[in-house]
């Protein structure tokens, strides 16, 4: 039996494979317009991405949400998608790293749209694509740092945000409080 306090604590993921980004940029729809650069790729790495993931969007006629994640996703978006639908059942937060994790986060929402409401998006990265997936989803981010690390490193820096934002709704006097009665 799960206890009330851990249905509370807020899931959070980032993507740890600096390779994930094509296949992100695949499952969001609008491949063209988010590829990028990545963590480390030059002009030549950039044009060999769009090149392989021209080759594969051009073998595959997938529109279905989860024939998308199948064959573009990979393991990581894969799993990624399915932790957060996950962790909604029981009614945890997700909060939503970067780029990857937006990927994963849309793919799930589009097989399960109810999804969205529980989802916190940490902070807009640095990858072109990054900004479009957020508006797609209507989502604004918590934090505007241009970062592009990975590891969950923006749903890190979102949690003490998130814990002070907890804290004001539930511990915080509200004026009947201060005043006493009148």
């Amino acid at each position: 039996m799960k206890s009330e306090k851990a249905s509370k604590v807020p899931f959070g993921g980032g993507a740890l494979d600096r390779r994930g980004g094509g296949g992100a940029a695949n499952g969001s729809g609008a491949l063209f317009d988010c590829i990028g650069a990545g963590a480390g790729h030059d002009a030549e790495g950039l044009a060999r991405k769009a090149e392989v993931l021209d080759r594969a969007a051009a073998r595959s006629e997938a529109n279905e949400p989860f024939e998308v994640l199948r064959q573009f996703g990979g393991y990581e978006i894969a799993m990624m998608a399915g932790a957060a639908l996950g962790a909604a059942v029981v009614r945890r937060p997700v909060v939503v790293d970067g780029f990857i994790a937006t990927a994963a986060a849309l793919a799930a929402i589009r097989l399960q749209p109810a999804l969205r409401d529980y989802c916190i998006f940490a902070h807009c990265s640095a990858e072109r694509g990054h900004r479009l997936m957020l508006e797609i989803l209507g989502a604004e981010p918590l934090l505007e740092l241009n970062l592009r690390l990975g590891e969950g490193t923006g749903a890190v820096l979102a949690m003490p945000l998130l814990r002070a934002a907890a804290r004001l709704v539930t511990d915080v006097a509200d004026l009947a409080e201060v005043m006493g009665p009148v």
